[in-house]
């Protein structure tokens, strides 16, 4: 078993020894944490200093030797790939298989479909403020005013909880798994993937409930500013309704939407392409919104594996984020830029990313980790950077990162 061990400075004396991955070549002290590179398995170990507690364990590129901590990130020297990651360590614990994130402008509300709960974490540090419990399987989360509303997908409920204090304000039956929920000013609107419909209660109270047919599988909700848009995965189609429920148009696809946006002026739209079995391929496709125009169908340089969607989609603005919490490749969230969607960029993130949230910052929710991770600035992780490399006396490479300005 290959370990680390923590001696007394005052007089040496072997307080712990505690698991890495194999082979642990390096180490670096955060200020709470201790991290191991482990570059027989290509990965980070992450260990509280006082205890030795095992926190998460970080994938990275091919045969990592080197790591320092610059105060607020860890830099990794990646010998088999001649490369430096830059990974924050700004993660945070949330409950078990966090799902889905909203912001109300001071902390971020993370759905916990594995434990029944909804977590409350301060924004600015991402630290846990509290847990509330709510219904069964808690899948979606929006902010609506001063209360908090969650899509219970077990449970075929929502549930209201105050923002204040997290008290439960009630539980109100939709229809058969929702799985996302929007906002209007006046309703809270429910996508019912297996009812084939949406559900519309008054935020006041969760009065007057309505209920419209949808097509097959609505699996996105969204509203716009006048009307509710609709994503429904089996009858591959955007379905815009008006305040009433009734049906305005119909945009035909031609893939199966898993979660999409809207900018102000496109939608952006992530899924799987299925048309080789053996390699289904993330995609992100882009219509007007006006008319429903084709503008783009891009590859997101992610397989997915089979039958699995992308799980979110993000936007800070001048980027699209989308995720994907199975893949065959490592852990990463997909950059693309809006006025050229085929410049991508991918970023490592915790295991499982879930759900995506832009408040000033893009936030990943990772449900096999069990936390939530900020990455810094809009540019998310910064890309690899190329390596520059010297012989020493000893025989022994000494790398040096080379900064590109773009």
């Amino acid at each position: 078993m290959d370990t680390i061990s923590k001696l007394r400075v005052a007089d040496g004396a072997l307080l712990g020894t505690f698991n890495t991955g194999p082979i642990p070549d390096a180490l670096a002290f955060d200020g709470l944490d201790i991290w191991s590179v482990n570059q027989e398995d290509n990965t980070l170990t992450r260990l509280q200093a006082a205890d030795g507690t095992l926190l998460t364990t970080l994938p990275t590129a091919n045969i990592p030797t080197a790591i320092f901590f610059d105060g607020a990130n860890m830099w990794v020297v990646v010998e088999g790939d001649n490369l430096v990651q830059k990974i924050p360590v700004t993660i945070n614990l949330a409950g078990n298989a966090p799902m889905a994130m909203a912001y109300d402008g001071l902390y971020i509300w993370v759905a916990n479909e594995g434990d029944n709960t909804v977590s409350k974490m301060l924004a600015s540090t991402g630290e846990l403020i509290t847990a509330y419990g709510v219904g069964n399987k808690p899948v979606a989360i929006v902010v609506a005013g001063n209360n908090i509303w969650i899509a219970n997908r077990g449970g075929n409920t929502v549930s209201k909880l105050r923002r204040t204090d997290g008290y439960n304000l009630g539980t109100f039956a939709v229809g058969n798994s929702p799985g996302a929920l929007t906002y209007d000013g006046s309703h809270i609107w429910i996508a019912n993937k297996d009812s084939n419909s949406v559900a519309r209660l008054q935020e006041s109270d969760g009065g007057n409930s309505r209920s419209f047919d949808v097509g097959n599988q609505p699996v996105d909700i969204l509203f716009d500013g006048s009307h509710i848009w609709v994503a429904t995965k089996g009858s591959q189609s955007l379905q815009k309704l008006n305040l009433n429920g009734s049906l305005a148009t119909t945009y035909n696809l031609g893939i199966e939407p898993a979660s999409f946006l809207f900018d102000g002026t496109y939608f952006w739209i992530g899924y799987t392409d299925k048309s080789d079995p053996a390699a289904p391929k993330t995609k992100l496709y882009q219509i007007r919104a006006v008319d429903g125009l084709f503008i783009s169908d891009t590859f997101m340089g992610v397989l997915a594996e089979p039958v699995i969607a992308p799980a979110a989609v993000a936007h800070d603005g001048t980027y699209i984020w989308i995720s994907s919490p199975n893949t065959l490749l490592d852990n990463i969230v997909t950059r693309a830029d809006t006025a050229d969607p085929n410049k991508l960029l991918n970023f490592p993130v915790c295991s499982g990313p879930s759900a995506l949230l832009y408040s000033d910052s893009i936030w990943v929710a990772c449900k096999d980790d069990n936390m939530i991770q900020k990455l810094p600035g809009s540019s998310g992780l910064p890309r690899f950077l190329g390596l520059q490399s010297n012989v020493m006396g000893s025989g022994r490479r000494n790398y040096l990162p080379i900064i590109i300005k773009r």
